[in-house]
């Protein structure tokens, strides 16, 4: 008992430190995407340009984009993109039985939830999100890369599509690399 006592006592002698929040600017962004060649073909969605399928199956496509966000670290720790936005200069346009959508001129913006991201058309429209992040934040750079992000239909993009059973589905995968002014010291 006596030994509890005093582990308490030490625990309690502890100095607690307030978590720091810290704010980080991105910009310098590029983005690139590789859609499931096959389930997009399956779902009835020709992509053009047309890009060949890598050896998993993925038709890759890198995306210029405009804009900036900001990062959330907690005590110097990255923990999400909690705003900002980027506009997609490029990217592939999808066509489906008398409808289509592009990616230039889509924003790529922060979701809802942390660590996710909405992709919407120029006109508004909720396309795709983007969850499952993981992330590498290089220091000495100055560079956070975020990646293996499944891309998902949203339900509007799903509806579109005439397949609202389809919302949620993973039809690829998002890269997001950035450059982050993250503070000097921490």
């Amino acid at each position: 008992m006596r030994k509890l006592v005093w582990a308490l006592l030490a625990l309690a002698a502890v100095p607690l430190h307030a978590e720091q929040a810290e704010r980080w600017d991105l910009s310098d962004s590029r983005v690139s995407l590789r859609l499931n060649a096959d389930l997009v073909r399956d779902l009835g969605v020709r992509v053009s340009p047309a890009a060949r399928a890598d050896g998993d199956g993925y038709s890759s496509f890198k995306m210029s984009a405009a804009g900036r966000m900001q990062a959330l670290a907690t005590n110097s720790v990255f923990r999400t993109v909690e705003s900002g936005e980027l506009r997609l200069a490029t990217g592939p346009t999808l066509t489906w039985k008398g409808d289509s959508v592009s990616f230039r001129g889509a924003s790529l913006r922060p979701g809802t939830e942390p660590s996710t991201f909405v992709i919407a058309a120029a006109d508004g429209t909720s396309l795709f999100y983007a969850d499952h992040q993981h992330v590498t934040v290089d220091r000495a750079a100055g560079t956070i890369r975020l990646y293996n992000l499944d891309l998902r239909l949203t339900q509007e993009l799903a509806s579109r599509l005439g397949e609202p059973r389809h919302t949620d589905l993973a039809v690829g995968v998002l890269e997001i690399n950035v450059r982050a002014a993250i503070p000097p010291g921490s």
